[in-house]
C-alpha cells in the first residue's frame, strides 16, 4: 500500500506519490485573458511592459556614458592647462581623465543595473501573465 504524500490516504497500485483525487486537484495552467499579455508574447517588437522600458533606458544610459566619457577625454586632449606654482600639467591631466573615466564607468554600472532590473521585471511579468 502506498500512502499519498498530500492527504495521507492509503492508495493501492498508484505509481506516483499522490492519490488520484490529489492529482486531479492540482492547479492547471490558465491561458491569459488579458489583451496586454497576448501582445507581450506576440513578439512584434513593441515595448509593452515596464521591464521593456527599464531595459531600454538602462542600455541608453550605458551608451551615453561611454560616448560622453570618450568625447570628454578627446576634448580634454585638445586643451592645454597652464602650469601653476603648486600644480603640474601631469597631475591635472591624470586627475581629470580619471574623473571622466570614473563618471563613464559609473554611468555604465547604473545603466547595467537598470537593464538587469528591467530583465527581472519582464520575467516577473511573464510569470504573472502565465498564471
Amino acid at each position: 500500500m502506498a500512502i499519498c504524500k498530500s492527504c495521507g490516504v492509503e492508495q493501492a497500485g498508484i505509481m506516483s506519490d499522490l492519490c488520484s483525487k490529489c492529482i486531479e486537484a492540482l492547479p492547471r495552467p490558465v491561458t491569459p485573458a488579458q489583451p496586454h499579455a497576448t501582445e507581450a508574447t506576440a513578439g512584434d517588437g513593441a515595448l509593452t511592459t515596464e521591464g521593456d522600458y527599464a531595459a531600454l533606458i538602462g542600455q541608453a544610459i550605458i551608451w551615453l556614458s561611454i560616448v560622453g566619457a570618450a568625447i570628454c577625454i578627446f576634448l580634454f586632449g585638445q586643451y592645454e592647462l597652464p602650469d601653476g606654482p603648486y600644480s603640474t600639467k601631469k597631475v591635472w591631466n591624470t586627475t581629470l581623465i580619471g574623473f571622466y573615466v570614473a563618471s563613464g564607468l559609473n554611468g555604465v554600472f547604473f545603466g547595467f543595473l537598470l537593464s538587469k532590473i528591467g530583465s527581472v521585471l519582464k520575467h516577473l511579468e511573464r510569470l504573472r501573465d502565465s498564471r
